[in-house]
């Protein structure tokens, strides 16, 4: 079958992150023999009329797009356009834009909703298809049925280490921003690296959010990381592809004290220099000062009140 993936277009410029998730789907449906393209409109910027053409010329039979709510306006313009020309094509959608599926199912040109992680449910819905069976049983996924919302059972959530490789091949990295910030020259050896040439590169090492703050979408419960085996693999592959400086766009690196000492060790031993996110409550002098020994050059917080009580209210716990 003939598979298209596409991410809609978010913010102008904004070309730091790759849709790794879309990479594993490809490198898992292609394994059955499945022909899949990645549309990543943000770097591709092209109109919803003129991505819609691009990924009917390819003969798509099942669309898979999502993101963020923001992207609601265009995935609405899109798939009604896609089902205008073409009812026939399944189109399925995933990610945080199906935080209320019910009100997306009913107001945009959609089949079925992915209501966890898609590595399995896609590929699973996939296969269906292609079989000439139905994919109403498909564990993890919602749709209507005579105007009446069906959900099925929740699909298990997939190991980190049995997720797929990343795979740079998949995408056109020239059009992803690759120059190193300032704000990860901390020493003459970060320097050095980068006058050398090395990039830099926004991956994620982590799934999940232990917390629950109330004001958060948070539909893939608890919080998993790659082992330290797969974690060194990772990073070394990137190494050899030349990239030095990571931002690691997990929600919060700091909620594991094992995979945070993990990533420090492994960043330090690889010449890695990186930043990424955390929760200030998490904080202590000893993470502060594990971080400042192993090449860690940031670390971003979200400040969302100075008002207890409203923190309360939040459940931040802090």
């Amino acid at each position: 079958m003939k598979i298209a993936l596409v991410r809609f277009y978010q913010r102008k410029g904004s070309t730091g992150t790759i849709p790794w998730h879309y990479s594993f789907y490809k490198t898992i449906l292609e394994k059955e023999g499945h022909c899949v393209d990645i549309f990543d409109n943000q770097v591709l910027q092209l109109s919803v009329g003129d991505l819609v053409d691009a990924v009917l010329d390819t003969d798509a039979e099942v669309i898979g797009v999502g993101r963020i709510g923001t992207v609601y306006n265009p995935l609405k313009k899109f798939c009604n356009k896609i089902k205008k020309i073409n009812t026939s094509i399944l189109i399925v959608v995933g990610g945080h834009i199906t935080a209320d599926y019910d009100f997306l199912l009913r107001k945009v040109s959609i089949d079925v909703v992915v209501r966890g992680e898609g590595e399995v449910t896609l590929q699973n819905i996939v296969s269906s298809v292609a079989d000439g069976k139905d994919w109403f049983d498909v564990k993890g996924i919602a749709y209507l049925k005579n105007g009446v919302l069906r959900e099925t059972q929740q699909e298990k959530l997939i190991a980190m280490d049995v997720l797929p490789d990343f795979c740079v091949e998949h995408f056109e990295m020239a059009k992803y921003k690759s120059s190193v910030d300032d704000t990860f020259i901390i020493d003459d050896k970060a320097k050095m690296l980068k006058e050398n040439g090395d990039l830099q590169l926004s991956i994620f090492l982590a799934r999940g959010c232990p917390f629950n703050c109330f004001f958060c979408y948070r539909h893939i419960p608890g919080y998993r990381y790659y082992s330290r085996e797969r974690l060194e693999y990772i990073l070394k592959y990137f190494k050899g592809k030349g990239y030095s400086f990571f931002s690691f766009g997990d929600e919060c690196v700091t909620a594991n004290k094992k995979n945070l000492k993990n990533i420090c060790e492994l960043a330090l031993e690889n010449n890695i220099y990186w930043g990424t996110s955390g929760r200030v409550d998490q904080l202590s002098h000893e993470v502060l000062r594990l971080l400042a020994e192993h090449n860690c050059a940031f670390l971003q917080f979200g400040v969302e009140s100075f008002d207890q009580s409203m923190l309360d209210q939040m459940n931040k716990k802090t």
